[in-house]
């Protein structure tokens, strides 16, 4: 009888300790490595990955049982953690839509991170949340520089189809040519300024793949692009748009090559600038190959804009 108690016993030991490494091993060991209390997080957390970013190998994110707040984590490829950013998503929105017409929006519950791009070493990543009916869509932008995480929340839709430029005084422009909308981010990635389009000057032409844009200031550019001067001749078309008042100015220059053959402009730059002209050097190429760097004054009294040696 003793003996078959104590085999019992035994058995019951072992199915505990067997139960107990089920119960360890169902828990992601990136919970371990960071001391992270999993309990305290819903069963709906996860990993996306992975990013072609030299740090970033790997997001998790969890939904805190305690508030509305998601947190993300992210990781270097052993899964520790590198910056956090804890996001406020209720699970539910009520939205005035007009006319005092409440709606109560439904939280889908995707927590999917993307990668916008990289430039300059600064990453982009972004996050919209899936609300059942809410007709007034907003993201979060996540800014990834030197290790640590800037997010910021946009009253407007982020797309993994949003170009970034290089902008005024070090920044960097969001956007794309089927929104009218863009925003600016500081250099070190805490600042987001959003743009809107105005009157006829559009923030949507800069992203253009036909268009070069020059910034002046952050709500100023010049915007270059091969047009046709008249039916026969190529050339120069030039705008000055201010997306502050919606105001353009326009110049034409001709075309460099054979008046009749097309070009790009491959890279342009502002190198002087006074309150009467603007001189711009532009890299430009000939659909036949041939590549040459000239110079474009833009005279703003006349309004005329010239090629200079």
């Amino acid at each position: 009888m003793k003996s078959f108690k104590f085999v019992l016993l035994l058995m019951l030991a072992i199915v505990a300790v067997s139960c107990s490494k089920d119960d360890d091993d169902s828990v992601d060991p990136f919970f371990k490595i960071n001391g992270i209390n999993a309990e305290e997080f819903s069963t709906s957390w996860g990993r996306v990955g992975d990013f072609n970013s030299p740090d970033i190998k790997h997001i998790y994110y969890g939904y805190s049982n305690k508030s509305n707040n998601v947190y993300y984590w992210f990781c270097d490829e052993k899964s520790q953690v590198i910056c956090t950013s804890i996001l406020n998503v209720p699970k539910q929105i009520i939205e005035d839509q007009g006319y005092g017409n409440l709606v109560t929006c439904e939280w889908y519950g995707s927590y999917y991170v993307t990668f916008i791009n990289s430039v300059d070493n600064i990453e982009f990543y972004c996050y919209t949340p899936s609300y059942e009916n809410l007709k007034n869509k907003f993201s979060y932008l996540f800014v990834y520089k030197d290790r640590k995480i800037y997010t910021h929340k946009i009253e407007n839709d982020v797309t993994t189809s949003f170009k970034i430029l290089n902008w005024y005084n070090n920044s960097y422009l969001l956007g794309n040519m089927h929104e009218d909308y863009s925003f600016c981010v500081t250099e070190n990635g805490e600042k987001v300024t959003m743009f809107k389009d105005k009157g006829k000057a559009r923030f949507r032409d800069v992203f253009d793949n036909d268009t070069y844009p020059i910034p002046l200031d952050y709500t100023k550019c010049i915007i270059l692009f091969c047009s046709k001067l008249t039916d026969t001749e190529m050339g120069f078309c030039i705008n000055i748009e201010s997306f502050d008042t919606g105001e353009i100015l326009g110049f034409t220059a001709p075309s460099p090559f054979d008046p009749s053959e097309k070009f790009i402009i491959n890279n342009a730059s502002l190198i002087e600038s006074t309150n009467e002209y603007y001189l711009i050097e532009c890299q430009v190429t000939a659909y036949s190959g041939e590549k040459k760097t000239v110079r474009i004054r833009i005279n703003l009294g006349n309004k005329k804009a010239e090629l200079v040696s």
